[in-house]
């Protein structure tokens, strides 16, 4: 399906690199990965949602993919919830959010902050009191292979090592999550980036939550992946407490990654959940 690639402005001037696909002048969905990643993790979602009509706009987090790196390694939850929402002058009217883990958290700080400019919000596996076994396992991979793999072969082992209850990935499939340096394939993102206070990224985002809960009344969806050690029952309760509307949609058989876990039934969801509450033509 064709992509268009351009950049826009972030918080602090920053670039955001940004792939749109689908119809444009349809309703707008703005797809934002997890840390670690980058766009091409949504790829199939992306062409899922495109095909049923949708004004799709994927993007690279600062630090990630094509995007450009942090000034002064800013990663904190106000300069992401910018980026979003110069995203969200991308078109006219009200975006549809997904976002998955901290894209989750990123697109959860700007619908606080802009409700108005929200026609729906999709999070998946994230909630704002995670469990912290959980996050420390994301970061301790993420911070286990800074100086690199020899080969594709050895990416796979170590990603086959963190969720063993996923098939084993193709070596080639994870060439877009990489940059090749000095015969040495590296992640596709600022290492500096661990060096955020998850806790305090949290903390601010609920706190964003709580101030301003009584205008956020779009429609929500939580997806939670049933292997996930990211959400407990208690995170889920915590989110429904602040957002009472929140719908929860379980993926038998997901982790944390759950659209690249169950792709199809994640698809299934997500574009269910949407054209019940967004339809693609604004007439519809």
């Amino acid at each position: 399906m064709t992509a268009n690639l351009s950049q826009v402005a972030g918080g602090g001037g920053l670039l955001i690199s940004v792939e749109r696909k689908g119809t444009p002048g349809r309703s707008r969905v703005i797809l934002g990965h997890g840390g670690g990643q980058t766009r091409h993790s949504w790829g199939k979602a992306a062409d899922a949602l495109a095909g049923a009509g949708y004004d799709v706009l994927n993007y690279d987090a600062r630090g990630h993919g094509d995007s450009e790196w942090a000034r002064a390694e800013d990663y904190s939850a106000e300069k992401r919830g910018e980026d979003v929402a110069a995203l969200a002058k991308m078109g006219n009217g009200p975006v549809a959010l997904v976002g998955a883990s901290m894209g989750g958290l990123s697109a959860l700080y700007f619908a606080a902050k802009h409700p108005s400019e929200v026609s729906a919000l999709i999070l998946v596996d994230i909630v704002t009191q995670p469990e912290p076994a959980g996050v420390r396992r994301v970061t301790d991979f993420m911070a286990r292979h800074l100086d690199g793999f020899d080969s594709l072969e050895e990416v796979a082992d170590a990603v086959a090592s963190y969720a063993p209850h996923r098939p084993r990935r193709d070596a080639g499939g994870f060439q877009n999550n990489l940059r090749l340096k000095d015969g040495r394939y590296y992640w596709h993102w600022d290492p500096a980036i661990l060096h955020q206070d998850n806790g305090k990224m949290f903390r601010v985002v609920n706190q964003v939550v709580e101030s301003n809960r009584a205008r956020l009344d779009f429609p929500v969806m939580l997806v939670r992946g049933m292997k996930s050690d990211i959400i407990s029952d208690a995170g889920i309760d915590n989110m429904r407490e602040l957002l009472p509307q929140a719908e929860i949609f379980e993926v038998d058989g997901a982790g944390h990654m759950v659209a690249g876990d169950r792709n199809d039934q994640f698809n299934a969801g997500v574009i269910e959940f949407l054209r019940k509450h967004v339809p693609p033509c604004h007439d519809a």
